[in-house]
């Protein structure tokens, strides 16, 4: 087989992980979820226009729920302390509105949580290219950024600058121009995400959503506790607190959310 060949065969391979993404209605793996309702605007993988509710495992629709696989946390990228006693757990896709609109809910849990060191929030990427052709692109261009020790830096401009980048035929110039912006190699930036050489840890990343019955964008998980859709300020404050004080109080299932051991990709976001 040619080197064409096998670039072919690797393009073919990912278009049809893709395209599973986008029509596959998934089953969970034991986490207890639920909506935050149309209002939320939710992207789901069935396509445009879901209500962004999750499958519900019969276990959790009478009361119980399956603890976060905590090890996995290395799949996304992570800032906070390693030991915090609570851990946030966003999946997401930087082309979709409704993640857009979650972010300056993401920017005060960083401010009110992560900051004061109760809180460790993990973005784990979820392009849903099926309706977000460049989602792919950039959820690469962050994880890009990440290998100059600049990963947030440049989540953040994503979704600051989502509505500039989205409809582009070709985002990837747009992405060196804010990795100039946020002081790091426009250049070398460009280059890792034309190799593709970050593409198949977001394809990790999505695949692990998937098998927890993640179906739509953005899906937040506080503790072991999923919800669908851009979750408001107040909803989720309410929900930090809850498990705030579920794990200071350590009854039921009052387990810090990090487990022993835990050591998450540090706040550079190296991935």
């Amino acid at each position: 087989m040619t080197g064409r060949d096998e670039s072919n065969g690797s393009k073919r391979r990912s278009r049809w992980f893709y395209a599973l993404c986008g029509a596959l209605a998934l089953t969970g793996a034991g986490l207890l979820f639920a909506s935050a309702g149309p209002r939320a605007g939710s992207v789901s993988t069935a396509g445009a226009g879901s209500s962004g509710s999750l499958h519900r495992p019969a276990a959790n629709a009478a009361g119980g729920s399956a603890a976060f696989p905590a090890g996995s946390d290395t799949l996304g990228i992570s800032r906070g302390p390693r030991d915090a006693p609570v851990v946030v757990r966003e999946f997401g896709d930087y082309q979709c509105p409704a993640c857009g609109s979650f972010y300056p809910t993401g920017r005060k849990i960083e401010d009110t949580y992560v900051k004061t060191g109760r809180v460790r929030f993990v973005f784990f990427d979820f392009p849903i290219v099926s309706v977000h052709p460049n989602a792919l692109a950039a959820a690469q261009a962050a994880r890009c950024a990440g290998r100059q020790g600049t990963y947030w830096a440049m989540h953040d401009r994503l979704f600051e600058k989502q509505s500039t980048w989205s409809d582009l035929e070709d985002p990837v110039p747009a992405f060196g121009r804010y990795a100039e912006a946020i002081g790091i190699d426009p250049q070398r930036l460009v280059r890792c995400v034309r190799s593709g050489s970050t593409r198949a840890a977001v394809e990790r990343s999505m695949r692990f959503g998937m098998s927890l019955g993640v179906r739509s964008t953005p899906t937040i998980v506080v503790g072991n506790t999923g919800i669908a859709g851009a979750v408001d300020w107040p909803r989720m404050r309410e929900m930090i607190e809850r498990r705030l004080d579920a794990v200071a109080g350590g009854s039921g299932s009052g387990t810090p959310d990090g487990g022993p051991g835990r050591r998450p990709a540090g706040p550079g976001g190296r991935p």
